[in-house]
């Protein structure tokens, strides 16, 4: 159980990474597509329709960031809670098997 929530950790740090660059160019090419506004490059109709297009995509892609990165709060605390039981659940295995070589030593 601590692998597979292990790979859940890992696979939703890509997605966001992912998320998080998809996010950066979109945000960068939103500026571009201002920017030939500003400068009269293009019609500039088509490039608001276009700036509106990518603001949407903007927000899908903040609304799935947000959506993931409470996933992987959700799986660190669980893969977090699993390592502290595996590590007493050692302990007491440690503990036992020194009392057992103790009482037959």
């Amino acid at each position: 159980e601590i692998r597979k929530s292990e790979r859940r950790v890992k696979g939703l740090t890509t997605m966001i990474a992912n998320l998080e660059r998809q996010e950066t160019e979109l945000n960068d090419e939103i500026a571009r597509l201002e920017s030939d506004i500003e400068n009269g490059a293009g019609d500039v109709s088509e490039l608001r329709y276009r700036i509106a297009e990518l603001e949407n995509q903007l927000e899908s892609t903040g609304q799935k960031l947000a959506d993931k990165r409470d996933k992987l709060k959700t799986a660190d605390r669980k893969l977090t809670d699993l390592q502290k039981e595996l590590d007493s659940l050692k302990r007491i295995s440690t503990s036992s098997r020194q009392r057992i070589k103790s009482r037959y030593a």
